[in-house]
């Protein structure tokens, strides 16, 4: 069963576990800071037999409903539009376009974007939605291969499988995580560049650059409320690979400094925001990352949803049983 669930600030989370009701509870410690930040409880807004609510989630304020993509069900993915009353549809007309929909995030304007994570050898790509939910467009890139190649840098012929994206709204810049997946396990690649890279995009120029390639894999995306920081996940875990080698797990967040000026964007003083490498491999991995209006960040993991303050203090969590 998949699951979507509300809590307080108008943050909804998909997960994918077995449950009967999520349950929110302090972390130890925190119990004066929860109280005052939540009250009543989290409520179940759909759930379905299958992999229908994964990632995306991306409110549609002309429709009024979240764009959510399913889980990868064979080589294909589900696109749907899900209501508040739990009711949802499935957008096949945005499914022929977007090959392996993934993460999105709002165009500033009440549409969307969508990533595609590519299949075969067909390069990972990011597809612009009407507000209306009726049609989509590619947006980048047009021409993978050497075209391509003159417009990043550092220059790349394709992208992996795209797989989050937060737009920065001052600068109209997307940026991106773009892993490889869909190469190194899952096996609906049949090729990949060999940077694990954090990119941004801007559309008035047409041109990619990256920001960082220090992971094994990078995941979640996420900008503050302020848009000042952004935070990523780094989710790997060698075992996964059938020929694994040398053993290899990730599972922290890292943050950065965003900086603003004369409509270009830099990132600096990356930092550690939670590193799950001493807890149990129960708590599974930080995974899908929301905030809130108050800078709180919410993170998909093993056991449902952690909650941390913008300084990294462990909150509380969302446990669903």
């Amino acid at each position: 069963m998949r699951i979507h669930f509300h809590l307080s600030y108008n943050v909804v989370f998909s997960y994918g576990f077995m449950m009967e009701n999520p349950i929110l509870e302090p972390a130890p410690g925190q119990e004066d800071v929860f109280n005052s930040l939540f009250s009543g409880k989290p409520y179940i807004v759909a759930q379905a037999d299958d992999l229908f609510f994964h990632e995306a989630g991306v409110w549609m304020p002309r429709t009024k409903e979240w764009l959510v993509t399913s889980n990868r069900i064979g080589n294909a993915c589900r696109i749907v539009a899900l209501k508040m009353d739990g009711s949802y549809r499935f957008l096949s007309n945005l499914e022929e376009k977007v090959i392996l929909a993934n993460g999105g995030t709002s165009d500033g304007n009440g549409g969307a974007i969508l990533l595609s994570q590519g299949i075969e050898n067909q390069s990972g790509a990011m597809y612009h939605i009407s507000a209306d939910l009726t049609s989509c467009n590619l947006l980048a890139p047009t021409n993978p291969g050497p075209t391509l190649a003159s417009s990043t840098y550092p220059p790349i012929q394709f992208f992996n499988s795209m797989n989050d994206i937060q737009l920065h709204n001052a600068s109209g810049t997307y940026i991106f995580t773009d892993p490889a997946y869909g190469y190194l396990f899952q096996g609906f690649r049949t090729n990949h560049n060999n940077i694990p890279g954090l990119w941004h995009y801007t559309p008035s120029t047409n041109n990619f650059k990256l920001i960082d390639q220090d992971f094994r894999a990078p995941n979640g995306a996420l900008l503050s409320p302020d848009q000042q920081t952004l935070y990523i996940s780094d989710v790997w875990n060698s075992d996964w690979q059938s020929n694994p080698g040398e053993k290899s797990i990730k599972r922290e967040v890292v943050q950065y400094d965003v900086i603003h000026n004369n409509n270009e964007l830099s990132f600096t003083n990356r930092r550690v925001f939670v590193d799950f490498s001493s807890e149990s491999m129960d708590l599974g991995y930080p995974d899908g990352l929301k905030c809130d209006e108050r800078g709180n960040v919410y993170m998909g993991t093993g056991d449902g949803c952690r909650i941390y303050t913008s300084k990294g203090v462990h909150e509380k969590n969302v446990f669903l049983v």
